[in-house]
């Protein structure tokens, strides 16, 4: 998926656009990008109303996706350039420093991708030609340029195969290839590997510990760490391969922490695993080892939250920070699209600027100061 736990207000969001060049601020590592013009994004910081976050003579070069990490967010542009913002000790912002920074930095040289996802320390993007790139973190593996190097620039995925779609979660990533395969890397892994049993793939997302993809048909398989059920195969045994649950007409799915959704074509979900914080939103804390929990739509997971739609439209979260009952969050009815992560969120607003609310102690909402925001604020453009 684009970003992990994307949904456009409306509609389900199944593909980006964006893309990826060599990264500023240091020397190229090898395995970067070539460089390559960013006037674009450059030009952008300059740009006058109505025009919030950049432009170029193409108009306005706005936030299409935001993905957030554990203490990082990135915006991936219309024009494809990414910017990220927030903790920088492990490289997470990829700009070739380990600079904080409280407001979006560009990640230099990227152009061309499709689709951008954030693991708890490290992001990735795949671009138009089918090639991942990754940065930040890497002690497991999970840049997939078969080492445990961290990373300051975007590095070159090493796999074969033409990628249309990515996943990033925890110490892991995933990617959905053109023929329908799924290939992950991370968790100990630092090259990618067909996953078994997944197959004829459409969407995937990946979880702290667990992944699930979605087929052609409307089937969910999961795999990976099971100990809170979140495979939904009604055991807590982990699976190394990708296990059917036995679901149909499903066009989406998303993980929290420990728990996952699937979603039909009409918005309606259905969750299961971990309900230890009330993320599952049936009113208790029992968690639910096979799919159960039924909803009108859900918009996103994040960590031990899930955010959705409930009566009149209204944008409600529930779990982590909001109990097991419904809390309403009003200012999203206005987002075209929304994330969440275990102690941050970030939504895409409709005037075309990223807006991010919840822990803040690294920059990670993006406003310029390290103070906690209870309600989503502009993030800054960069300067």
């Amino acid at each position: 998926m684009v970003g992990r736990g994307w949904w456009f207000v409306g509609a389900l969001a199944l593909s980006g656009c964006g893309g990826i060049a060599a990264a500023q601020g240091g020397d190229e590592e090898e395995g970067s990008p070539e460089s390559t013009s960013t006037q674009r994004a450059v030009e952008g910081a300059a740009c006058e109303a109505p025009c919030r976050w950049g432009c170029d003579a193409e108009g306005c070069d706005v936030p299409e996706w935001v993905v957030v990490g554990e203490a990082h967010s990135c915006a991936l542009r219309e024009s494809g350039s990414v910017d990220c913002w927030g903790s920088n000790d492990l490289h997470e912002l990829g700009d070739g420093s380990t600079t904080v920074r409280s407001r979006a930095a560009l990640v230099g040289g990227i152009r061309g991708a499709i689709g951008i996802d954030a693991g708890a320390h490290h992001t990735c993007v795949i671009d138009v030609e089918g090639a991942a790139w990754c940065w930040g973190a890497n002690d497991r593996g999970q840049l997939g340029d078969g080492t445990t190097e961290e990373r300051a620039a975007p590095v070159l995925v090493r796999a074969r195969d033409v990628l249309v779609d990515i996943a990033a979660g925890g110490d892991r990533t995933c990617a959905s290839t053109r023929e329908g395969d799924v290939l992950c890397w991370g968790a100990g892994d630092a090259m990618p590997r067909r996953i078994e049993g997944a197959s004829r793939t459409i969407e995937l997302d990946v979880g702290d510990a667990h992944a699930c993809a979605v087929r052609a048909d409307g089937e969910v398989s999961c795999w990976g760490d099971n100990a809170d059920g979140q495979l939904g195969d009604g055991t807590r045994v982990a699976r190394a391969d990708a296990t059917p649950l036995g679901l149909h007409g499903m066009i989406a799915v998303r993980t929290g922490r420990a728990h996952t959704c699937a979603i039909d074509a009409t918005t309606q979900a259905v969750c299961w695993g971990d309900n230890s914080a009330g993320q599952l939103g049936d009113g208790t804390r029992e968690d639910r080892l096979e799919p159960s929990v039924q909803h009108r739509s859900v918009l996103t997971l994040g960590g031990d939250r899930t955010c959705g739609r409930v009566a009149f439209g209204d944008v409600a979260c529930w779990g982590e920070g909001y109990g097991v009952d419904k809390a309403l969050v009003p200012i999203l009815d206005e987002a075209s699209a929304v994330t969440i992560g275990a102690r941050h969120g970030c939504a895409v607003h409709r005037i075309g600027t990223a807006r991010c609310w919840g822990a803040n102690e690294a920059g990670q909402i993006g406003d310029g100061t390290n103070e906690p925001r209870e309600t989503p604020i502009d993030a800054l453009p960069p300067s």
